[in-house]
């Protein structure tokens, strides 16, 4: 979902309960579609402060109550028809999903992504948002797959297509489950004698890749 641009004076308002468990608790007795946005862009304010801030646990969990918020929302547009007419408890509903999401500021495209991640069952959506850094949209709607499927396993196996960050973060959660203890002392001689010019020629590509990137953001 792209949220808009986020003003300072947006960013330095924003601010999240003292108590995690307590906005995970407000975002799920939640039952207005634009309060649980207006969480979504706080969170999101607050989570692009601390990545530039470099505080990685802010960050995680300003991401967190994003995506909580965001699959609160898509579980409010499931209540209603996709079409106007009858709403639950046998009321009538002016308006279709569609324009009540378009309402609130959130586009067909946003709605549909919406929808989807409120079908994940909370078990398996709470494992999924758990891992840091938590995953984006993309990957919950299953999007990052079909990517990988239409550009190729090549490129988009490091980097991801696009953002970057996507394969990155991806990259980086498998470091996290496969330290280089125990993992490297698995491998037998021959095994290591294979990935280390691998290894020397990936670091290579990526000092060069922040080199560039570097003198870009200088500009």
């Amino acid at each position: 979902m792209n949220l808009p641009a986020l003003s300072e004076q947006q960013v330095r308002s924003a601010s999240l309960p003292v108590n995690y468990e307590a906005a995970k608790t407000a975002i799920a007795q939640c039952e207005r579609i634009d309060e649980c946005k207006d969480w979504a862009d706080k969170a999101a304010a607050i989570a692009s402060y601390a990545r530039q801030a470099k505080d990685t646990s802010l960050r995680d969990a300003a991401t967190r109550i994003r995506l909580r918020a965001l699959r609160r929302v898509g579980e409010l547009l499931e209540r209603i028809p996709a079409q106007p007419g009858k709403g639950p408890g046998g009321g009538t509903n002016p308006e279709s999903r569609t324009q009540l999401a378009a309402r609130a500021g959130i586009s067909r495209h946003s709605a549909t992504d919406l929808l989807s991640i409120a079908k994940i069952p909370d078990a398996k959506y709470e494992e999924a948002i758990s891992t840091s850094p938590p995953p984006q949209m993309r990957e919950l709607t299953g999007k990052a797959g079909r990517d990988r499927k239409r550009y190729g396993e090549t490129f988009m196996e490091i980097m991801g297509h696009p953002p970057y960050s996507f394969g990155l973060s991806a990259l980086v959660r498998w470091t996290d489950k496969h330290p280089p203890v125990p993992s490297a002392g698995k491998l037998s001689a021959d095994e290591a004698n294979r990935i280390r010019p691998l290894l020397r020629k990936l670091e290579a590509w990526i000092d060069e890749f922040d080199r560039r990137m570097t003198k870009r953001g200088d500009k």
